[in-house]
C-alpha cells in the first residue's frame, strides 16, 4: 500500500469510530431524556460543550461561570450528571475497544500474505530464518512455560453484571459494521442497544455492601468463561498453523505452555477474610466452572460428530477406550462432583 492509500484507509477507520461513538452518545442522549427529562439532558450537554471550549482555549471568565453552574446543581442533578458522563465513557471505551479489533482485521485484509510484526507468524518466521531446526524448536517449546496470574484489583469493583451488559454493547455495536444488514435490522438493532443503555443507567454499578472474596472469585473467574475458554484454542491452533508453514516437514502437536494461576481466594498475605474454608470453596467453584465448559464444549461437539457406523468403520482401540471412559468410576465421581476433598485436583487444565 502506498503511503496516501495508508493515510485514507487511517482516516476511514477513523470515521468508523467516531460514527460509533456518536451513535452511542446520541442513544445515550435518549436515555437521559427518558430516565431524566430534557432539562438533565440540557445540563450535561451544557458541561459537556464549556468543558470542549476550555480544553481548546482556557478563558477565566468561562472557568469561573463553568465552577458556578457545577456548584449550584443539587444534590439529586449533580449524582445524574455524575452518572450520565460515567456510562459515556463506559460506552466510548466499549467503541474504542471495538475499533482495535476493527484495525486489526483491516491490517490483516490490507496485509494479504504479509507477516504482521509481533504476531506468533512472526517469531516463528524468525526462527526459521535463524537457522533453527525443528528439533530446536521442539525443544524450545518443551522448555516454554508462561503463567499468568491473576488478581483482585482493589479499585476494580464493577459488578458481573454490568461486565455482562458491557459484553452485550460491544457484540451490537459491532453488528453495525455488518454491510448486509437491511434498514429494519438496524433499527432493530439500534432499539436493542437503546434497551441496554437503559438497563446499563437503572442497573448500580457498586454492590450496596462489601464484596466479599466469593464475590472477587466470580469476577475473576468471569474471564475465563467468556473469553480465555474460547481464545485458549486459538492461541494453540495458530501457533500449530505457523509451525506447519515454516516447518512443514515436521508433523507438530504443541505442548501445554500456557497456564494460569490466580491470588484470587487464596491470597492469605494480609487479608483476613481468606480462610482455608474460602480458598476450598474457591477450587469447588473452579472446578465446576471448568466442568461445565467442557460439558459444553462436548454437547457442542456432538452436533457436529455426526458419524454412523453403518458408513465409516471405528477401530476396535476407540471402542475400548470409550468403553473404559464410561465404566470409570473416578470419572463419574468427577462429573457427579462426589470426589473427596483429598483427592481433588486444584489444577485444571485450561
Amino acid at each position: 500500500m502506498t503511503e496516501t492509500m495508508v493515510t485514507a484507509s487511517k482516516s476511514q477507520s477513523n470515521n468508523l469510530l467516531r460514527r460509533d461513538v456518536r451513535f452511542l452518545g446520541n442513544i445515550l442522549g435518549e436515555v437521559l431524556v427518558h430516565q431524566g427529562g430534557t432539562e438533565l439532558l440540557d445540563i450535561v450537554e451544557k458541561i459537556r460543550e464549556t468543558s470542549k471550549s476550555l480544553r481548546a482555549e482556557f478563558l477565566p471568565e468561562l472557568y469561573a461561570e463553568f465552577k458556578t453552574m457545577i456548584q449550584e446543581l443539587d444534590s439529586d442533578n449533580r449524582h445524574q450528571v455524575i452518572r450520565a458522563f460515567a456510562i459515556y465513557f463506559q460506552l466510548v471505551n466499549i467503541a474504542e475497544q471495538n475499533h482495535r479489533i476493527r484495525r486489526k482485521r483491516d491490517y490483516e485484509r490490507s496485509a494479504g500474505d504479509a507477516v504482521q510484526p509481533g504476531s506468533i507468524e512472526k517469531a516463528v518466521q524468525d526462527l526459521k530464518e535463524r537457522g533453527l531446526s525443528h528439533t530446536e524448536v521442539e525443544e524450545i517449546l518443551d522448555d516454554l512455560s508462561l503463567e499468568l496470574v491473576m488478581t483482585a484489583h482493589p479499585t476494580e469493583a464493577m459488578r458481573r453484571v454490568i461486565l455482562d451488559i458491557h459484553k452485550r454493547i460491544s457484540e451490537d455495536v459491532m453488528s453495525l459494521d455488518n454491510p448486509t444488514l437491511t434498514l429494519r435490522e438496524r433499527e432493530q438493532l439500534r432499539e436493542k442497544l437503546l434497551n441496554e443503555v437503559i438497563t446499563l443507567w437503572q442497573t448500580d454499578e457498586l454492590r450496596d455492601r462489601k464484596p466479599t472474596v466469593l464475590d472477587e472469585v466470580r469476577n475473576g473467574m468471569y474471564y475465563f468463561h467468556e473469553t480465555l475458554f474460547h481464545v485458549l484454542p486459538d492461541v494453540y491452533q495458530e501457533l500449530e498453523r505457523c509451525l506447519n508453514k515454516f516447518y512443514p516437514d515436521h508433523d507438530w502437536h504443541v505442548p501445554t505452555y500456557l497456564r494460569f494461576g490466580s491470588w484470587i481466594g487464596g491470597d492469605r498475605d494480609g487479608n483476613p477474610s481468606v480462610t482455608s474454608d474460602v480458598t476450598w470453596q474457591t477450587l469447588l467453584m473452579q472446578r465446576k466452572l471448568a466442568l461445565r465448559e467442557y460439558q459444553r464444549i462436548m454437547i457442542e461437539l456432538m452436533g457436529h460428530l455426526s458419524f454412523s457406523t453403518n458408513i465409516i468403520h471405528v477401530s476396535d482401540e476407540l471402542v475400548q477406550s470409550i468403553e473404559q471412559d464410561r465404566n470409570s468410576v473416578t470419572l463419574k465421581k468427577w462429573i457427579s462432583g462426589g470426589m473427596k476433598k483429598s483427592h481433588t485436583a486444584s489444577n485444571w487444565p485450561i
